[in-house]
């Protein structure tokens, strides 16, 4: 999809497709991310304020990449 007003190009990828992948990774790198990361993983879903959430791969394997400062407030 062209992108208006813009030269580029833009591919959407739905949950629905990203939960058919074999393999997916979230990279969360840094404390300004800390808070969300902690709501994602450790809060009750809320997939409207949190699309991360709905991202629960049907067979395959879901990795998170997280840095020091980033897993901060997880417990």
């Amino acid at each position: 999809m062209h992108a208006p007003g813009e030269d580029l190009h833009r591919v959407t990828l739905t949950p629905a497709l990203i939960n058919q992948a074999a393999v997916v990774a979230f990279l969360v790198a840094g404390a300004a991310k800390a808070g969300v990361l902690r709501e994602v993983i450790q809060k009750p879903r809320d997939p409207r304020r949190l699309p991360a959430q709905l991202i629960n791969p049907e067979n395959g394997e879901l990795y998170w990449l997280v840095d020091r400062e980033a897993a901060g407030q997880l417990h």
